[in-house]
């Protein structure tokens, strides 16, 4: 790959592009720049981590590395898993199940954290997100996509833990 291509993003400087997308809160914009990054068009790494940080602050996602750092201090956190239980028992981050289907029933359960931090995750990610956009539908004050969800966990923080 040329190294022209690993500084510049639809011919703009690649920092610049993405700070205007955030700026401007183009959210599906920001994610296309990621998924072309993951299509194999490179960003350097500290490039990459700029632009997760800025979906982040727009969104309010939470790294596994951030969510990690809060288990090791003790933090007593709201983590909901999202998947299917048969996922659940394959890998698990000790979260309470809540299948993303049954959501809408089982939201009484959550209650009691509509004003607080609650963690959702999944196996990647996609679920999770959309388990969060239902809660701040319902009035949920902050819920947080884990980024990457077990598999991240896998990749970044516990490599002994089985991917499916």
């Amino acid at each position: 790959m040329c190294e022209n291509h690993k500084k510049t993003l639809y011919g703009f400087d690649i920092i610049t592009f993405l700070l205007f997308l955030q700026a401007n809160g183009e959210l599906a914009q920001l994610a296309r720049a990621l998924a072309w990054h993951a299509r194999g068009h490179r960003f350097e790494p500290d490039i990459l981590h700029f632009a997760i940080l800025l979906v982040n602050m727009q969104t309010g996602d939470i790294t596994v590395q951030e969510l990690k750092k809060r288990l090791d201090a003790g933090e007593n956190i709201i983590l909901i898993d999202v998947r299917e239980p048969h996922e659940y028992q394959i890998c698990n981050l000790g979260g309470k199940l809540i299948p993303l289907g049954s959501l809408p029933q089982r939201l009484d359960e959550l209650e009691e954290y509509k004003d607080k931090e609650i963690i959702v995750h999944c196996r990647t990610g996609g679920r999770s997100a959309n388990a969060v956009a239902f809660l701040k539908s319902q009035g949920f004050t902050n819920p947080r996509n884990l980024i990457g969800g077990v598999h991240a966990w896998a990749d970044q923080i516990d490599n002994a833990m089985p991917k499916y």
